[in-house]
C-alpha cells in the first residue's frame, strides 16, 4: 500500500524554486514513480518498502495532482499548490486564532491562494518522521478562516496583495505558554551551554500519549444519553443541581477531567421582548456546544466541522414566536475531549436580548450537570525539554519551507541571560536540521506588557540575535497591552513581518520595514547629548514633539530619568544629561508609553548605548 508522510494532503503547498524531496512506503523492492506538474522521477523501494525521491524544482503555480505510482496501485493527492511556505512557531501569540483578534470576524476569508496547516500539540521523547494524529491543509475561506493565526494571516494576505501568483502556505506549529526550551533538539540545548537534567523514559509516557492521540478523534455522542435528555427542559427541577460562576474552564472549577456538562440558566424576558426575534449570546464554548431555550434547540456549533470551536463566539438568534414574556431557561450542553473545556466567555460577551431593547448580562452563576466524564485528556509531559521540538517541529524537517515566523519569549522572560544563549542556538540549530545555513528567521520583539519587569532584557536578548545571517525582527514595542499578555489586535505584527520578508526576501527594495536606528551618539556639550538615527525621514514621537522615556547612568549604570527630549530632523536632542553619564537608553520599560516613530509608523525598537565625545564644537 502506498503511502506518504502525513504532510502530503490535498490543498498543500509546495514550496517554489526548491528541489522537492518525496518519500514514503510501498511494495517491497519495487519501482515506485512520481509524477508532479510535468516533472517524474523514479526509483526503487527497499526490503521493507521504503523510498524517497527528489522532484526538480518548480515555478510558481497550480492547482496540480500528485501521483505517486506502484505497479498497479496508485497514489493521487490533488489540489496542490506549488508556492512559498512559512512556518509559524512560538507559544501563543503566534497561536492566537484571527477570531480572537480586534476586527478578525471582519476578513472575508476569500483568499484561495492561502493555505494553512496546524501541527496538532504532539510532544515525542524522541525527534519523530512523522506526526501520528495528521493535521489538515486547508485553503482559506469564510468558513474556516476565523482558526488560522491572526499573525500569519495578517503575514500572508500582506504578501499576497504584493504579488498573488505566489500562492503561500502557513504551517503553524505553536503551543501557548511554552518555554523556548521545548522547542530546541538536544544537539541546540547542548550547543547553548545547557545540560539537559536526567530524563528517563517514563514507563506511562506511551500510554498517556496514546490516550491524549485517542482523545483528538473523539467526537461528540451522536445521542444525548437518556437520562440526560431531560436537562434542556424548562420543567426540570434544577434547584438541587450544583453552581458553577461563569464563564470559567470547569478544569478551574475542580473537575479535572474532560467529558460532556450541562449549564442551566433562568432568565426573565420582559413583556416589551415578547413577540420579537431576540439574540443569544454565549461567549466562547471549549468545544463544541447545543444550545436550547425553553427546551428547544436553537443552535449548535460543531467540532468536528470547525476543530477551533474552542474559540468561536456563539451567537444565536431566538425567532419571535420563541419569546414569550416572563420565566425562560437556557441550557447549553458543552462537549469537551481533550485540554480544557466550559463555557469561556468573555463575561462582557454573555448576553441576551437585542441592541434596540436592551439586554440581560448572563454571566455569573450557572446550575450545571455532569453527563459524561472521559477522564483527563492532556498532552503528556510537553513542558519538557525538546518534546514540542520532537513531536511538532521534527517531522518538518524534510519538507522544504521558505523560512521561519517566531512569536516567543514571554515564557522565558525570567531569565534573558539564558534566552540570549539559548536563542541563536535554537535559530543555527532550525537551520542545520533543514540544511540551510542562511533560511530566512524572523521574529517578534515583545511589545510593551505593565507586569512584564523583566521584558526589557528580554527584548534585548532577542534583539542580539539580529548578528546571525538572514535575520530580522519585527519592532512591536508600541503594540502592547498594558494589563492583557495577548494584545488582541494582530495585524500591525503581521504587517510588518510581513515587510521585512518583501524586502529581504522578495526583493523588494523600495519597501520600508524599519523604523528608526541609532546610528550615531554624540556628546555636544557637556549635558547634552544628540542621537542621530537613519531610517528616521518623518522622525516624531506618537505623542506630540516631546520624547520621554530616556534614561542616562554613568559607570555605576544606575539609570536616572532625563528631562524631555526634542527631534530636530532626523535627531534627537537631550539636554541636563549628567556630565558623568556614559551611556544612554530609552524604551527600557516594561510598557513604555512614548515611541520613536518614522514617516512610515515604523517604531525604534528599545535601546541601550554607550555615549561617545563628539569632535564637533559645543552647541
Amino acid at each position: 500500500m502506498i503511502a506518504l508522510p502525513s504532510i502530503f494532503q490535498g490543498h498543500m503547498v509546495l514550496q517554489r524554486e526548491l528541489l522537492i524531496p518525496l518519500r514514503g512506503h510501498a511494495t517491497a523492492d519495487s519501482v515506485v514513480k512520481v509524477t508532479l506538474a510535468g516533472r517524474i522521477a523514479t526509483t526503487r523501494s527497499d526490503e521493507e518498502g521504503l523510498w524517497q525521491v527528489s522532484l526538480a524544482a518548480l515555478p510558481a503555480g497550480g492547482p496540480h495532482e500528485l501521483i505517486v505510482e506502484c505497479g498497479d496501485e496508485q497514489f493521487r493527492i490533488t489540489d496542490v499548490l506549488i508556492g512559498d511556505v512559512w512556518i509559524c512557531s512560538g507559544q501563543s501569540n503566534m497561536q492566537w486564532p484571527l477570531g480572537m483578534c480586534t476586527d478578525g470576524a471582519d476578513e472575508s476569508g476569500d483568499l484561495p491562494a492561502l493555505r494553512f496547516l496546524k501541527v496538532e500539540l504532539l510532544p515525542a521523547l524522541h525527534p519523530a518522521d512523522g506526526w501520528s494524529c495528521a493535521p489538515q491543509w486547508q485553503s482559506c475561506s469564510p468558513k474556516n478562516i476565523q482558526r488560522i493565526s491572526g499573525i500569519g494571516y495578517y503575514f500572508a494576505k500582506r504578501l499576497l496583495e504584493a504579488d498573488p501568483t505566489v500562492p503561500i502556505g502557513l504551517v503553524i506549529a505553536a503551543v501557548g505558554g511554552t518555554r523556548i526550551e521545548q522547542w530546541m533538539s538536544d544537539e541546540a540545548l547542548a550547543a547553548a551551554g545547557v545540560e539537559k537534567s536526567a530524563d528517563p523514559v517514563e514507563p506511562e509516557f506511551e500510554e498517556q500519549l496514546a490516550a491524549f492521540i485517542a482523545g483528538l478523534d473523539r467526537k461528540d455522542l451522536a445521542e444525548i444519553p437518556e437520562p440526560a435528555r431531560s436537562f434542556a427542559l424548562p420543567e426540570t427541577d434544577c434547584e438541587d443541581w450544583p453552581v458553577m460562576e461563569l464563564p470559567c474552564y470547569w478544569q478551574e472549577a475542580g473537575h479535572k477531567f474532560n467529558g460532556a456538562f450541562w449549564f442551566r440558566r433562568e432568565v426573565e424576558i420582559p413583556r416589551e421582548w415578547a413577540g420579537r426575534p431576540i439574540e443569544l449570546h454565549l461567549g466562547a464554548c471549549d468545544k463544541h456546544e447545543r444550545t436550547y431555550f425553553n427546551g428547544e434547540e436553537i443552535g449548535r456549533t460543531d467540532i468536528v466541522e470547525d476543530p477551533d470551536v474552542w474559540a468561536a463566539p456563539r451567537r444565536y438568534t431566538i425567532p419571535a414566536g420563541k419569546v414569550r414574556a416572563g420565566k425562560s431557561v437556557i441550557a447549553v450542553r458543552v462537549f469537551s475531549h481533550v485540554f480544557g473545556g466550559g463555557m469561556t466567555g468573555p463575561a462582557e460577551a454573555m448576553k441576551i436580548g437585542h441592541e434596540g431593547c436592551g439586554t440581560i448580562p448572563l454571566y455569573g452563576p450557572w446550575h450545571y450537570q455532569v453527563e459524561s466524564n472521559f477522564g483527563n485528556a492532556v498532552a503528556p509531559h510537553n513542558n519538557k525539554p525538546s518534546r514540542l521540538w520532537n513531536g511538532m517541529v521534527a517531522p518538518l524537517r524534510s519538507f522544504p519551507a521558505r523560512g521561519i515566523l517566531w512569536y516567543q519569549g514571554e515564557s522565558n522572560a525570567d531569565d534573558p541571560a539564558l534566552y540570549g544563549r539559548l536563542f541563536p542556538a535554537m535559530i543555527r540549530d532550525w537551520r542545520a536540521k533543514w540544511g540551510r545555513r542562511e533560511m530566512p528567521f524572523f521574529f517578534v520583539q515583545l511589545p510593551g506588557y505593565g507586569p512584564g519587569s523583566t521584558w526589557p532584557e528580554l527584548r534585548a536578548a532577542q534583539a542580539a540575535a539580529l548578528e546571525l545571517p538572514a535575520t530580522a525582527m519585527a519592532v512591536a514595542i508600541d503594540q502592547g497591552d498594558l494589563n492583557d499578555i495577548h494584545p488582541p489586535d494582530k495585524r500591525e505584527v503581521g504587517v510588518r513581518l510581513a515587510l521585512l520578508a518583501l524586502k529581504r526576501v522578495y526583493g523588494q527594495a523600495e519597501v520600508a520595514c524599519e523604523g528608526p536606528v541609532v546610528s550615531e551618539v554624540l556628546r555636544t556639550a557637556p549635558d547634552k547629548i544628540t542621537i542621530c538615527f537613519a531610517n528616521a525621514e518623518g522622525l516624531r514621537s506618537n505623542d506630540g514633539d516631546a520624547i520621554d522615556g530616556f534614561e542616562a547612568a554613568g559607570t555605576d549604570e544606575v539609570f536616572a530619568p532625563l528631562p524631555a527630549a526634542m527631534i530636530d530632523g532626523d535627531r534627537v536632542m537631550l539636554r541636563d544629561v549628567p556630565t558623568d553619564a556614559s551611556c544612554i537608553r530609552f524604551g527600557w520599560q516594561a510598557f513604555p508609553t512614548t515611541h520613536l516613530l518614522n514617516r512610515h509608523g515604523l517604531p525604534a525598537a528599545p535601546f541601550h548605548l554607550t555615549i561617545h565625545t563628539s569632535t564637533h564644537p559645543y552647541s
